[in-house]
């Protein structure tokens, strides 16, 4: 063999090494990537099914995300005045007494769109127009009421949050902690005195007048309280039902959220009992709606 055939010889080995060692690198670079993205599935769905196995998901300060209850009922936490409990009791039994008396007299709910939205599709497949619009207008006032409360909302937010910056106040990095931080609760020194009104002009109006400016009320309160307590709401039943029956099948009846849930239905149970003896006894005619507006405002004070 001469050296030039020798030398060839070399030179297809070393590169046919050279191939194997990097095709062994990138196969090892392949392999680590996969295990590095199957143990990041695992671990989502791990985190997953830990979410899956409770009813409510916590953030940082204990809130619950996504409206089931209260984890901490602790007043400063909410920027509030009383416990969170004691705001969910009272505006439970007054929504429980609301409904109650608009279902007596109206044989309707003003701010429970579920029924509203499938009787206007009932109405819409029967081509009953004139019935159909009516039920878009009484899901159209309550949405109107809720964009002109959050309207409010968002402008004091941005004044405390222009007040803030202009003082040099330093915000936390967290966003739950900035979020807390900016919030404000001045609105409802609007949205008070505004209910108020709102209710009692209702007293003086036909039914349907009635329904709508109840729907437009309704609107104002449930979602700004909502929004102050946490994502709490308070006026509805299915979610705390659903919420009850959950941790009873998970055997976690001692959670906090069990005590929150039971605290509103009952209050709203309350309120239909009591909303009930009362239309019972002073009729008809009794402004109701006035003092519930009055009552109503009242509460939202409560939470300056």
């Amino acid at each position: 063999m001469n050296l030039k055939n020798w030398f060839f010889i070399r030179l297809v080995v070393a590169f046919t090494a050279l191939q194997l060692t990097t095709n062994a690198h990138k196969h090892h670079q392949h392999h680590q990537q996969v295990t590095s993205l199957l143990n990041h599935h695992r671990h989502r769905h791990q985190g997953l099914d830990i979410l899956s196995s409770k009813p409510y998901i916590l953030t940082e300060d204990h809130t619950i995300t996504r409206g089931g209850g209260i984890q901490e009922d602790d007043k400063e936490q909410y920027n509030i005045s009383l416990s969170p409990l004691a705001f969910c009791s009272i505006f439970g039994f007054l929504g429980g007494w609301t409904q109650i008396i608009c279902n007596q007299k109206f044989d309707i709910f003003t701010a429970m769109m579920t029924g509203h939205f499938l009787n206007m599709s009932i109405l819409f497949a029967e081509r009953q127009w004139k019935e159909m619009i009516w039920r878009c207008c009484i899901i159209l006032s309550y949405v109107s009421g809720t964009i002109f409360g959050r309207s409010i909302e968002v402008r004091y937010e941005r004044q405390a949050l222009q007040s803030t910056d202009d003082k040099g106040i330093e915000v936390q990095q967290s966003s739950v902690q900035q979020q807390q931080q900016r919030r404000s609760n001045a609105h409802f020194k609007i949205l008070a005195p505004l209910v108020f009104v709102t209710f009692a002009i209702a007293d003086k109006m036909n039914d349907r007048g009635k329904i709508t400016l109840l729907c437009f009320g309704n609107g104002l309160i449930y979602p700004s309280v909502s929004y102050a307590l946490g994502g709490t709401i308070t006026h509805l039943m299915t979610g705390h039902t659903t919420n009850v029956s959950r941790l009873v099948g998970g055997g976690q009846v001692h959670h906090k959220g069990m005590k929150t849930s039971l605290c509103i239905l009952g209050s709203i149970i309350a309120g239909g009992v009591f909303g009930t003896k009362v239309l019972g006894l002073l009729g008809d005619d009794f402004p109701y709606f006035s003092i519930l507006g009055f009552f109503y405002g009242c509460a939202l004070l409560l939470l300056l």
